[in-house]
Formats: structure tokens, C-alpha cells, sequence
């Protein structure tokens, strides 16, 4: 099976973990809403991003809104 890597967004739950197609519905909903405006300058044209790499977990990480299997250091090193 293959396996993304893991897309998070600084400001949320540390184990929220998206798929690439998740995180960009995720950025698009965040960006519109202006989620996160006590640490995003909106008024000033920034926008939130992500970070994408391996999951470093102890265990199997899947993204939390679809349930893609993504890379964790813990189970996939």
C-alpha cells in the first residue's frame, strides 16, 4: 500500500494529521473562514499554510478526515 506524507497545520491538534487532497480543502476552509486571526495577518494578505513530512509517531497514522493510511517515523522506518 502506499503511503502520503503527512500534511499538519501548526495551530491545531498536535495528532491532526491530513492527506494532500484533505489539507488543501483544509487551507481553503481555513483561509475563507480566517481561522487562526490572532496568529495570521489576513488584513495584510498572509494566509495559513501547513507543514508536510513524515508523521513522527509510535504508531499508524491516517488522516483524520478520510482515513488515507500517511508515513509515520515510528512504524514506517
Amino acid at each position: 500500500m502506499n503511503k502520503e506524507l503527512a500534511n499538519w497545520i501548526f495551530w491545531e491538534d498536535e495528532d491532526n494529521y491530513y492527506c494532500f487532497e484533505c489539507i488543501e480543502k483544509r487551507m481553503e476552509e481555513i483561509n475563507t473562514n480566517k481561522e487562526f486571526s490572532e496568529d495570521i495577518d489576513y488584513d495584510n494578505g498572509d494566509e495559513c499554510g501547513y507543514y508536510q513530512d513524515y508523521a513522527n509517531e509510535d504508531y499508524a497514522v491516517v488522516c483524520c478526515k478520510c482515513g488515507k493510511p500517511l508515513f509515520s517515523t515510528g512504524v514506517d522506518s
